[in-house]
């Protein structure tokens, strides 16, 4: 009896349609990913080499897909390598294993669909893609950077399944997307495809409606949200950065201070009346020793005092051998400061510094505020575990590189989406951003300014419990589920097919 085990397919693609696909992946992923994604185009990425996949051997379609993805990640080698200083080895790496990734999921839908599995083959794309992320993200040191959900902050409506099934789902829809469309274009039998096909349909404009509705204006959080007054400020002028000595440092936290109570009385005049207050700044404004600190607390707190606003500043507190990147709160009443200490550091930049083990939730006749730090907003688990302490706001003392700014403010909005909470996110060399429960931009501006950029506006914040917020990860094991599902259903199958 013959062996069955390997797909009938037919490689009769020539060679310069196999590179044409190969190179319209490249292109699609190189602009629908990274640190400024067009949204709409990561949708079709995936789709050329998918397509081709049937009709090359297995060894060309795996290397035609490995390449369109690790080619259209260049994107962000200047990113990796000269901005935040990655070794050139690390940096392939984390260009090589999204890639490697990618060419085999493809292999696997190449085999299914060869097989006549359409409904499998559909599948079983988008679940790979997210069952890696997955594993990938709970093993990195940088979290959930590089998802290709990112990509989609600018479109809300998607975004917003989050709430249900925390990023992933995000991913999943991209995903599945230009399984489906592949499976109908290269299936033998297509009607075997059109009944799974219609479901990836129904799933996908539900998702999208029920998005659109989450996302709309007229789902307003105004009516049942209590006001807060909320003000940024960073300052990415040269002679601002980061000083390292106690005397620079105490004259910068003395500049940022006179810039609170500057617009102190814009945020009580202005903007809410009687509402609850609060200034962010940035982390890291300076580096102090911890005799200094004391005299930092002093001016934090006379400015708190005089303005009647609550203060969240960020300092790097300690000597050469250990540090600690704090934020500190300042309250009118003169109870605090409360100190949090950074979670998640930056591997090499940040060695020295200790981590951080605590969170910090503080009650306010608006409701309660939590705080995390810059990086801190990476790691959905955190922020999952403020949810679960039932904040309203959270604030986001930061430190972006610039070209970032877009990217990394967008992670710290996915993470309010999944945990239904208000966001106030004040970065230096990035996006000043206050955001709503639902991910929607309440006010935003660049901090690129001579001296301080400032960003004036009222939240109202109300928190929402999210289905991402009481069951975690689901979703992501979901997909592994459905994983081993396929798998064994196809060694049955094999099982048979050999007798």
């Amino acid at each position: 009896m013959s062996d069955t085990s390997t797909p009938a397919v037919s490689p009769a693609a020539p060679v310069w349609l196999t590179a044409a696909a190969t190179a319209a992946s490249a292109a699609l992923v190189f602009l629908g990913t990274g640190l400024h994604p067009v949204w709409w185009l990561t949708w079709f990425a995936p789709l050329p080499v998918l397509a081709i996949a049937l009709r090359v051997r297995a060894r060309s379609a795996f290397l035609s897909a490995a390449i369109a993805w690790g080619a259209g990640g260049v994107n962000l080698w200047s990113y990796l390598h000269g901005v935040i200083g990655v070794p050139a080895v690390v940096a392939v790496g984390a260009l090589l294993l999204p890639a490697i990734a990618f060419g085999g999921v493809v292999l696997v839908f190449r085999r299914l669909i060869g097989r006549d599995r359409p409904g499998a083959a559909m599948l079983v794309v988008p679940a790979s893609w997210v069952a890696y992320e997955y594993v990938y993200a709970t093993l990195s040191p940088h979290g959930t950077f590089g998802l290709v959900a990112y990509s989609q902050m600018n479109w809300l409506p998607v975004a917003e399944i989050a709430s249900v099934t925390g990023a992933w789902g995000i991913s999943f829809c991209v995903f599945l997307f230009p399984s489906m469309l592949a499976a109908l274009i290269a299936v033998r039998d297509r009607r075997r495809a059109l009944v799974p096909a219609a479901i990836a349909i129904i799933v996908l404009v539900g998702v999208v409606s029920w998005g659109s509705w989450r996302a709309a204006p007229s789902h307003d959080l105004a009516e049942r949200g209590r006001p807060v007054a909320i003000a940024l400020i960073a300052s990415d002028a040269r002679e601002h950065q980061f000083p390292e000595t106690d005397a620079a440092s105490l004259t910068l936290f003395r500049l940022y201070a006179a810039e609170v109570t500057r617009l102190a009385g814009r945020l009580t005049a202005d903007e809410a009346g009687g509402a609850d207050a609060i200034i962010v700044l940035p982390e890291k404004i300076g580096a102090v020793s911890d005799a200094a600190t004391a005299v930092v607390d002093d001016v934090m707190q006379q400015a708190s005092t005089a303005s009647g606003v609550t203060i969240v500043a960020g300092l790097d507190r300690g000597d050469s051998t250990m540090r600690r990147n704090e934020a500190r709160l300042y309250a009118p009443t003169g109870d605090l400061p409360v100190r949090y200490d950074k979670h998640h550091l930056i591997p090499g930049l940040e060695a020295v510094d200790r981590a951080g083990t605590s969170r910090v939730v503080i009650d306010r006749p608006s409701g309660r505020w939590g705080v995390q730090i810059c990086k801190d907003m990476d790691f959905p688990s955190l922020s999952r575990e403020y949810a679960r302490d039932e904040v309203d706001l959270l604030v986001v003392p930061a430190w972006d590189f610039d070209v970032d700014g877009w990217l990394h403010s967008r992670m710290a909005v996915l993470r309010g989406i999944e945990g239904g909470f208000a966001i106030a996110r004040a970065a230096r060399h990035g996006r000043l951003t206050i955001t709503d429960a639902s991910g929607r931009i309440v006010a935003e501006a660049s901090s690129a300014s001579p001296s301080f950029s400032t960003l004036v506006a009222t939240a109202h914040v109300s928190r929402e419990t999210t289905l991402y917020t009481r069951f975690g990860d689901w979703f992501a094991w979901l997909s592994l589920g459905s994983l081993t599902a396929i798998a064994v259903r196809g060694a049955g199958i094999s099982r048979r097919r050999a007798t």
